[in-house]
């Protein structure tokens, strides 16, 4: 399942949820006068979900493995973006293609403001690297994040911040 900015009237903020290629729901935070009709004290988030979508056909993700014997490394990457840049377009070129280190990705800042820059954004995520049969070097850390960044910047025109 995926997600992509929606567009709905009665939410600021809206999220449409996406199985395969099919649109099987909708989520956001009810828009400020329609939270005062209800006299909520604070924000409103609802959610919309078909039930009957036929889960079968998008295949199991879920895989289960042993526990590593070896330690993780990790690596964040910061970058200022276009604002229309989606996160999933974002995902996509850190994980393709495959870097055979890359073991988890984890999207954790947001920022935008006059000081970014007009129709800009400050993103930043949390690499992690590992391999499951001995310790990571240092080097063949930095060489994995390297090709990486680089995809980002290449693909994407990301201008990464150190």
């Amino acid at each position: 399942m995926s997600f992509r900015r929606g567009r709905h009237a009665n939410f600021a903020l809206a999220v449409e949820i996406i199985a395969g290629n099919q649109l099987v729901g909708l989520a956001g935070q009810l828009t400020n006068s329609l939270t005062a009709t209800i006299d909520a004290s604070g924000g409103v988030f609802v959610a919309e979900v078909s039930l009957e979508f036929p889960i079968s056909s998008l295949g199991s993700r879920a895989t289960f493995r042993e526990l590593g014997k070896f330690p993780s490394v990790t690596r964040d990457i910061a970058m200022i973006v276009a604002e229309d840049l989606t996160h999933e377009k974002i995902w996509e070129v850190i994980w393709h293609p495959t870097e055979p280190l890359l073991e988890g990705v984890e999207f954790f800042d947001l920022f935008a403001g006059a000081e970014i820059g007009e129709d800009k954004k400050s993103l930043a995520y949390r690499l992690t690297y590992r391999d499951r049969s001995r310790t990571l070097t240092s080097e063949e850390v930095n060489a994995a994040h390297a090709k990486i960044r680089e995809r980002l910047r290449s693909d994407l025109g990301a201008e990464l911040r150190e």
